[in-house]
């Protein structure tokens, strides 16, 4: 199962600004309520900065590879990107795991918040302006994720 989105009907820009997530909305207020779902609170990482990223909402499919651990998730994203070229396979937990090589502070990148996971997705993805489409794996991680996510693109289509 994935996600495609549909970005024909988008201007082509927009601005992502950490400071707009900070708005506690019903489902982030029902989310603080278990502690078990949400992230660290602002602040808890030092990799959590106040930023302002100029984010270009990509003009190809983006396509989420979901499944558990262990699950194939990667080696099919291989598999395809071998048949297809031109897709641009973005592995998440690599990702994740190479940002925060270094920092002593955060030894677990499970424990970072989806703004920050978001904003690295969104600065990779803008590092490939030839890529036909993405394909990403081990991204979201959780419906925190989907929704920071559909905050900065504003259209999915199924």
């Amino acid at each position: 199962m994935g996600i495609c989105l549909d970005t024909d009907k988008n201007d082509g820009s927009q601005d992502y600004d950490d400071t707009e997530s900070r708005g506690v909305g019903p489902w982030l207020a029902r989310m603080d309520r278990n502690p078990g779902l949400g992230t660290p609170p602002e602040g808890a990482f030092p990799m959590q900065n106040e930023t302002h990223v100029q984010f270009e909402v990509p003009k190809v499919p983006v396509i989420f590879v979901l499944g558990g651990p262990g699950s194939g998730k990667v080696t099919h994203c291989d598999n395809i990107i071998q048949e297809k070229r031109g897709l641009t396979h973005i592995n998440m937990t690599d990702l994740l795991q190479q940002y925060t090589i270094g920092n002593e502070e955060v030894k677990d990148f499970s424990f970072l918040s989806s703004s920050t996971v978001t904003e690295v997705l969104m600065l990779e993805m803008k590092m490939s302006p030839a890529a036909k489409a993405f394909l990403i794996s081990g991204y979201p991680r959780n419906m925190r994720d989907v929704v920071e996510y559909s905050d900065k693109i504003k259209t999915i289509s199924k």
